[in-house]
């Protein structure tokens, strides 16, 4: 099973109401063959919700409680992105005999082009040795 990104499946819970649809990724969830998440939304935020960046160091050291995640009002949203975050990697981590386990993360796009997220996944990947990350 597949574990992605809701936005990339053509949901509508990027940050700005939108997404950013990927019509493999489409096709996948319509068969079946991949579980969808959005971890921004199971922490609780809203969509759309303002745009965030994490302030003081990388995704592993807001892991540590060393950096923040703040949104563009100045508002730490922290504690909504852990626990989306952990609620996402629980839905990755069931057993593979279970209907919605995931042993591949696929990341949105723009990710790619913040450092500070890709540490983030891959603090979040690294204890689960059984678990690949695609970039898409």
């Amino acid at each position: 099973m597949i574990l992605l990104s809701a936005c990339l499946a053509g949901f509508n819970v990027r940050y700005d109401g939108g997404n950013a649809k990927n019509d493999l990724a489409a096709r996948l969830v319509a068969f079946g063959q991949a579980v969808t998440v959005c971890p921004e939304v199971m922490g609780g935020m809203s969509t759309p919700r303002e745009p965030a960046e994490i302030q003081g160091g990388d995704g592993t050291d807001v892991i540590a409680g060393r950096a923040r995640v703040v949104n563009r009002r100045g508002i730490d949203v922290t504690r909504q992105y852990l626990q989306g975050a952990q609620l996402a990697l629980g839905i990755a981590r069931r057993p593979l005999g279970s209907s919605a386990a995931a042993n591949t993360f696929y990341i949105p796009e723009e990710y790619l082009k913040n450092d500070m997220f890709q540490n983030s996944i891959k603090a979040y990947l690294s204890p689960n040795k059984n678990m690949r990350e695609l970039w898409c």
